[in-house]
């Protein structure tokens, strides 16, 4: 086979991958006999990545929010639906337009 590699190897190579196995370097070495290189990404899931760091932001926003609220609704000064969702998003958007590395601690 082209580059070293025996048709054995490729076999073994597709069964690690389909068991979900394979390694980085294997990878990269399939690859290279193909005249091709490896490349590795994360890719979010359902979207792009600005909606996953907008997510991420609204779920923390939530976090950061949660315990004042509850707090405010045991002492009857909580706030309405939509002025608590003002609250969320604003926080969010500052979560935004922060240190990237924020939204990933």
């Amino acid at each position: 086979m082209r580059a070293g590699i025996s048709r054995q190897s490729v076999q073994d190579f597709e069964r690690a991958e389909m068991e979900r196995r394979i390694t980085l370097e294997s990878l990269d070495r399939l690859a290279r006999a193909m005249g091709c290189r490896m490349v590795y990404a994360l890719v979010p899931e359902g979207g792009s990545l600005d909606g996953l760091r907008e997510r991420r932001a609204l779920e923390l926003a939530e976090a950061q929010l949660q315990p004042a609220d509850h707090s405010m609704k045991l002492e009857a000064q909580g706030v309405a639906a939509p002025e608590r969702e003002r609250q969320r998003k604003l926080l969010a958007d500052t979560l935004l337009n922060g240190s990237p590395r924020k939204l990933w601690q």
